[in-house]
């Protein structure tokens, strides 16, 4: 996709503050993935909607039609969200913080640390907030460096040890 054609589908592109002009030089700047895409098999997709919809015919059996459509409305749900494809977004990292596809996540008021870490193939660096519905989130580092990354990230937020910061859910899968 083209960065005009990416451009004019984001909806925040005429926003002054994602403007690249108000931005300064950005500390560290790369392109990766919004998520982690795994392919699923169109047998995949069928056994789900096999499902769905058995389960959606038994609450019809049962009288439940409000939640035989509200079946029917997750199957669709679950199969846009199973079968998307990941958008390239663009994260910067500058003096007031992470900046993912323009939105700043600051180092003053968001981020208290982050580690890095291998998820499969790729290197990920997680970030520890001070979120109460997000303890933490993941950016995938693209071609990036992780001690590259570190070593920019420390003069900002301090690198938290992998096992004590790291989610026992994240811990098991690593």
């Amino acid at each position: 996709m083209t960065e005009e054609k990416r451009k004019a589908r984001a909806w925040y592109h005429w926003l002054p503050i994602f403007s690249k002009e108000h931005l300064g030089k950005p500390l560290l700047q790369w392109e990766a993935l919004e998520f982690f895409f795994v392919a699923k098999s169109p047998i995949w997709g069928a056994v789900a909607g096999l499902v769905f919809v058995a389960l959606a015919g038994l609450f019809v059996f049962l009288g439940q039609f409000l939640v035989a459509v509200l079946t029917a409305v997750f199957l669709i749900v679950a199969l846009k969200l199973a079968y998307a494809k990941p958008e390239k977004l663009e994260y910067r990292v500058d003096e007031d913080g992470l900046r993912v596809a323009g939105w700043l996540h600051s180092f003053d008021r968001e981020i208290v640390g982050f580690w890095t870490a291998k998820q499969g193939r790729a290197n990920v660096i997680y970030f520890k907030t001070r979120s109460i519905w997000s303890e933490h989130f993941a950016v995938p580092l693209g071609d990036v460096a992780p001690k590259k990354a570190a070593r920019i990230l420390e003069k900002h937020i301090p690198e938290l040890s992998f096992s004590a910061s790291m989610p026992k859910t994240v811990r098991r899968r690593v």
